[in-house]
């Protein structure tokens, strides 16, 4: 899943691994192949059977699993199935975030108002696990929480060899962070940098990135300047809006990871 730590993932360790198959631009190869009803998928780059396969990319979890697991079986074997989840009231909000860096200019309520089909749909955890496990073995089919990546990565990283098989040593993971978690305060002023410029710029693709690069750069900026809060901050979206996004949730309890992570998977609660 988009916005789960997925990026430092795989360019800290998946990219790292040696003596593997590691896939992810070729995620195009995958639609293609759903979309022509291939048998199995073309690489461009051959499977190797001698060596231990690794395919990531975040658009994958948004593919038809009944129509993407079937195809992956064939094509690689058996295998595991891994999901990064993250608790639903932030990853809504990490993905609003990312909205506004590529230009979105509605607010948090109206914008969650007119997707949240969508978004309970992308977190119906349990259908996926349902889908893939049907293929793959419910045995196959493992959860890791984004919030141990962020509070215990020593145990991440061990949970992750363990289910993947790959053999890499968590002390020589570079910590730094690859996307910094964005001010709420800093994404509002260029949610408003949108509004004002959006129009003027609609049809220059030149203007559009310099506005995507000025966003980042203050990111960045506002991360290594703004002081530190003791307190949480407040929750940008609608509680009750968000109630849904919580609903499919249910197999998470079957995790040996769950209990000391439930409260983020709880409405109103989490963080």
């Amino acid at each position: 899943m988009t916005k789960t730590g997925s990026s430092y993932i795989q360019q800290r360790i998946f990219s790292q691994v040696r003596n593997s198959n590691y896939y992810h631009d070729e995620i195009d190869d995958v639609t293609e192949a759903m979309t022509r009803g291939d048998h199995v998928v073309t690489f461009a780059k051959p499977v190797d059977p001698s060596k231990k396969s690794i395919f990531s990319h975040e658009s994958l979890h948004g593919r038809p699993a009944a129509k993407a697991a079937p195809l992956l079986k064939r094509t690689f074997g058996d295998a595991s199935i891994l999901i990064v989840l993250r608790e639903p009231a932030q990853w809504v909000e990490s993905f609003y975030f990312q909205r506004i860096r590529n230009g979105e200019t509605r607010d948090p309520s109206t914008w969650l108002k007119e997707n949240k089909n969508n978004l309970s749909r992308q977190l119906n955890i349990d259908k996926l696990r349902e889908e893939y496990s049907a293929v793959f073995g419910v045995e196959n089919f493992h959860i890791l929480p984004y919030e141990m990546l962020s509070l215990d990565p020593t145990e991440f990283f061990r949970r992750l060899a363990s289910i993947s098989g790959l053999s890499f040593d968590p002390q020589k993971i570079d910590r730094s962070k690859i996307n910094p978690s964005a001010d709420p305060e800093c994404m509002d002023a260029m949610r408003q940098a949108n509004i004002a410029l959006g129009p003027f710029i609609e049809d220059n693709d030149e203007l559009k990135a310099l506005l995507k690069d000025f966003g980042r750069a203050l990111v960045r900026h506002v991360t290594a300047n703004k002081p530190a809060k003791d307190s949480s901050r407040e929750q940008i979206m609608p509680l009750e809006e968000l109630a849904p996004l919580y609903a499919n949730l249910t197999c998470l309890s079957e995790y040996s990871w769950y209990p000391d992570y439930a409260d983020y998977y709880t409405l109103g609660i989490g963080r």
